[in-house]
C-alpha cells in the first residue's frame, strides 16, 4: 500500500535541485478534466525555489503574472536573489515550461528574527454578509468538488454564489510543509486562487474559459489546524473580475489576506 504524503511537495511531485524546483506535469496537476497546469500549482513550485534560495525564511508577500499555460512537460522554476537584508529577503522567481516563459514572480520573505516579534491583530475589514437565498451556480457544487477531490488534499466548497465563494481547507499530512510546521504557504495560494475564481463564476457569461491573471498574497504567520477561504468579487469590468480573499483559522483570526484577478 502507498504512503500518504507527508507533505505538500510530495503530494505535488516537486523535485529540488541545485538550481531550480521541477514537476514533471501530468493530468493531475491539471485544474480541471483536459484543463491546463493549475495556477496554484505554478505558485508554489515557484514558491518553493523562492524558500530554497533563502532558507530559514517563511514568505511574507509575493506578487504574481500568469503568461502561459501548458498541458504536458517539465515544468522549472528558478529563483535569484535581489536583495538579501538582515530582516527581509527580495527573491525574483520564473517558471518555464518547454521553450516557453509560463510565469514571474517576486517574493518577499522575512527572517525568523522578525517573525519572533509579537502579531497585534486590529479591526478587520468589515464585508456585507451574502446573500442567504439560493443561487443557479450553487447547483455547480458536486461538479466542483468531485474535480477538486481528484486532485486536491482536503480542500471542499461550502458556500457558493455570484460574487462569493467559501471554501475549507483541512489540515492533512499531504498538505504540509516537509518541515511539518504548518500548512504549506503554497497549497493556501492554491486555495486563495479557487476561491476569487469560484467567486467570479456567476459574474460571466462563459465561466469556463476564466483563466488567473494576476495572483497577490500576504501570510500573516504559520497556518496551523482547518482554514476557512473566502473570496469575494469587488468590481468587474466585462469580463475581467478583481477579487479580494480572505483566510482564516479555526479561530476566525487572519491567517493571510490578497488579492486575485482573473478574466474569463
Amino acid at each position: 500500500m502507498d504512503q500518504p504524503a507527508r507533505s505538500w511537495s510530495e503530494f505535488v511531485g516537486m523535485t529540488a535541485r541545485d538550481d531550480a524546483v521541477v514537476l514533471d506535469v501530468e493530468p493531475r496537476h491539471y485544474n480541471a478534466d483536459g484543463g491546463v497546469l493549475h495556477g496554484g500549482i505554478i505558485a508554489s513550485l515557484m514558491l518553493h525555489a523562492a524558500m530554497t534560495a533563502a532558507p530559514q525564511t517563511r514568505v511574507l508577500d509575493c506578487q504574481i503574472n500568469y503568461l502561459k499555460s501548458i498541458k504536458a512537460g517539465r515544468a522549472e522554476a528558478r529563483a535569484r536573489v535581489r536583495r538579501a537584508g538582515r530582516r527581509f529577503t527580495v527573491i525574483d522567481t520564473k517558471l518555464t515550461g518547454p521553450e516557453v516563459l509560463l510565469a514571474n514572480a517576486s517574493w518577499v520573505l522575512v527572517t525568523e528574527e522578525i517573525d519572533q516579534a509579537p502579531v497585534r491583530a486590529h479591526q478587520a475589514l468589515a464585508l456585507p454578509a451574502p446573500a442567504a437565498e439560493a443561487s443557479p451556480i450553487g447547483r455547480l457544487l458536486d461538479a466542483f468538488n468531485a474535480n477538486m477531490a481528484k486532485r486536491l488534499p482536503g480542500i471542499a466548497i461550502e458556500r457558493l454564489q455570484p460574487g462569493y465563494c467559501l471554501l475549507t481547507l483541512a489540515d492533512t499530512s499531504a498538505g504540509r510543509q516537509a518541515s511539518g510546521e504548518g500548512i504549506d504557504p503554497g497549497l493556501i495560494l492554491l486555495a486563495m486562487d479557487n476561491a476569487a475564481i469560484f467567486a467570479g463564476f456567476g459574474l460571466l457569461r462563459n465561466p469556463t474559459r476564466a483563466s488567473t491573471i494576476d495572483l497577490k498574497m500576504t501570510l500573516h504567520g504559520q497556518a496551523h489546524g482547518d482554514l476557512r477561504i473566502s473570496g469575494h468579487s469587488l468590481t468587474q469590468r466585462e469580463n475581467l473580475v478583481h477579487n479580494l480573499v480572505m483566510v482564516r483559522d479555526e479561530a476566525d483570526a487572519l491567517v493571510a489576506h490578497g488579492s486575485m484577478s482573473f478574466v474569463g
